[in-house]
């Protein structure tokens, strides 16, 4: 029994670290909704949602895009270039149920291989994965989140992480009562200094609500 509740802990610890990092607890921000990210708006129809009824070229397009910004506003700095894009889970579920005959896969597969970045950096593995998190950001319209996956450029820290702390006789209960103590920082982006210029996070927001 011990070690079951041992294992909701630390899972809710998990749930909790996951929140700070994403969306921030109480006045604090993540890296989904951070004041200091640069948003631009996806050209998406005001009656789509998402990449809904977008043709194979617009969908590659919009990623192609988000690489092309990161290299003509930072002279071509290819070290900077995002290797991980994470979207909206209604939009995940568009790319890798899209197949064709032109490349012979389905297109989360071709946009991993065949992209911008990839052209220009040999040696960039890109990531595309969902996240719940960012379906109602936006205003609801949901948002896509690019960046490098570097502690250099996004990283949270765990000084203390949660482990037991003390365990004591509780009187009133005829009980014992277990303390664990943990300790999580704030998501830290230090080359994004302000929502005007571009630094290695950015925002690509949709335009349609994803409620409608």
């Amino acid at each position: 029994i011990q070690e079951i509740y041992n294992n909701a802990i630390v899972a809710g610890w998990d749930l909790f670290v996951q929140d700070c990092a994403y969306t921030g607890i109480g006045e604090g921000k993540g890296l989904f909704n951070s004041d200091d990210v640069l948003t631009i708006t996806i050209p998406n129809k005001a009656d789509q949602k998402g990449f809904d009824t977008m043709t194979d070229a617009e969908v590659v397009a919009v990623f192609n895009g988000i690489f092309e910004r990161y290299l003509s506003e930072s002279n071509m700095n290819t070290t900077i270039l995002p290797d991980t894009i994470l979207v909206p889970t209604y939009v995940m579920t568009d790319p890798t149920s899209r197949f064709s005959a032109l490349y012979t896969s389905t297109m989360y597969n071709f946009l991993l291989e065949h992209n911008l970045g990839a052209a220009q950096s040999g040696d960039l593995k890109l990531r595309i994965e969902g996240r719940p998190a960012l379906n109602d950001l936006n205003g609801g319209k949901g948002r896509i989140v690019a960046y490098k996956k570097a502690k250099q450029f996004v990283r949270i820290d765990i000084p203390y992480p949660i482990q037991h702390y003390i365990t004591l006789p509780n009187i009133d209960k005829m009980s014992y009562t277990s303390a664990f103590v943990g300790q999580v920082s704030e998501i830290q982006m230090p080359y994004n200094t302000d929502s005007a210029n571009l630094g290695v996070v950015t925002y690509w927001d949709f335009q349609h609500d994803t409620n409608s």
